[in-house]
């Protein structure tokens, strides 16, 4: 029953099938991979700042782009979106003054001006820009966080982000210091807030770094305060907001944000962007797998049938020599399934040795 003919066919129905089980077998195995990736990472709730964009009108008239009562409560709403908290600004000026110094402390306190200490100046002065965001929308959370209005200590936390500029370009062009993180909870300094309401310096300290919030943000009790007070002007309607959402991947939450015209911090979006993609590429991938497979059986089921067709005389013949016909089918059958095993065990080895590698480079990029 060994065919005469057809050994390229089966050799090329062989090759077809182990092609068909390395892509199918492959990218099931990468896309629950990274499915589970992305599903643990959704298991962290992300963090977007959502603002609208400014235009070219709104810079000549001076108008503002806020955000109404009626926006938020339906971001609010939305299915991917957990919490949502406004920015407060600073409607007064706000600037530090030069000499403010570093003195080598555990940085736990409030600055002590009788405190001794290693100390140096800094020569910098600049105008300031403060916001303020609920509590629960923070990364980090430092004591003495909570301000009062005769409290002359105001804490801030800074973005990491600002200190790196400062390090890596601003203080390499001034010739400044650069500041080491290990020490920014020492920086002593004052902070002088001034508007219609008059005037007040404060001893302030960066108390912490944010890595989700790239702004200097002060406790909202300061701000309230120092609006109503020092700026004795009213609240105004939040230009920013940061949204909690469960669902960074969502593409309906993409489509809301571009339908409303609304500006995200869309690089926190872009691993899990890239994770969907992923997924909906090696589910092509396997689609065309198990078309490879399902043609390479066909192709198996045609050449046995053509074997057993080119055999019918010698089959003829074992039959009359006495062999049950339910022997000479296991026969044929054992050689088939014996060819799948060694079909199956070779694409195993193959995705044995790439898998691995095909991890490490999603590793590289970020998956």
């Amino acid at each position: 029953m060994r065919p005469g003919r057809g050994r390229f066919q089966s050799l090329a129905a062989m090759f077809g099938f182990v092609l068909g089980l390395i892509l199918l077998l492959g990218s099931l195995n990468l896309a629950i991979g990274i499915d589970r990736a992305t599903r643990r990472g959704r298991q962290h709730a992300e963090y977007l700042l959502v603002n609208k964009r400014v235009s070219t009108a709104g810079m000549l008239t001076y108008i503002r782009p806020t955000f109404t009562e009626r926006e938020i409560e339906d971001l609010r709403a939305q299915q991917f979106v957990v919490d949502v908290g406004e920015f407060t600004t600073n409607r007064f000026r706000a600037s530090t003054l030069p000499g403010a110094g570093v003195s080598i402390n555990d940085g736990a306190a409030p600055p002590d001006p009788n405190r001794s200490g290693m100390q140096f100046e800094m020569p910098l002065y600049t105008e300031l820009f403060f916001e303020s965001v609920p509590d629960r929308f923070l990364d980090v959370r430092p004591p003495n966080w909570e301000w009062s209005e005769d409290s002359d200590y105001l804490p801030i936390i800074m973005s990491r982000e600002f200190l790196n500029l400062y390090n890596f370009s601003f203080a390499l062009a001034q010739r400044l210091p650069q500041i080491p993180e290990s020490l920014i909870g020492s920086m002593t300094g004052s902070v002088t807030v001034s508007g219609a309401g008059g005037r007040r310096t404060l001893a302030a300290r960066v108390v912490g770094l944010s890595d989700r919030i790239p702004s200097i943000i002060v406790p909202e009790g300061f701000m309230q305060w120092a609006n109503r007070e020092i700026a004795g002007e009213r609240q105004e309607r939040p230009s920013r907001l940061i949204a909690k959402v469960d669902r960074p991947a969502d593409p309906d939450m993409l489509a809301y944000f571009k339908q409303r015209n609304f500006q995200v911090n869309s690089e926190r979006l872009r691993a899990g962007q890239v994770g969907r993609m992923a997924v909906l590429a090696l589910t092509a991938v396997g689609a065309v797998g198990m078309a490879f497979v399902v043609l390479a059986l066909l192709l198996f089921v045609l050449l046995s049938r053509l074997i057993i067709a080119e055999a019918g005389d010698r089959i003829r013949l074992l039959l009359q020599l006495g062999y049950a016909p339910n022997t000479l089918a296991a026969c044929a059958l054992s050689r088939f399934w014996l060819g799948l095993l060694i079909v199956a065990l070779a694409a195993g080895a193959i995705l044995g040795v790439a898998l691995p590698f095909a991890y490490a480079r999603l590793r590289e990029v970020g998956l």
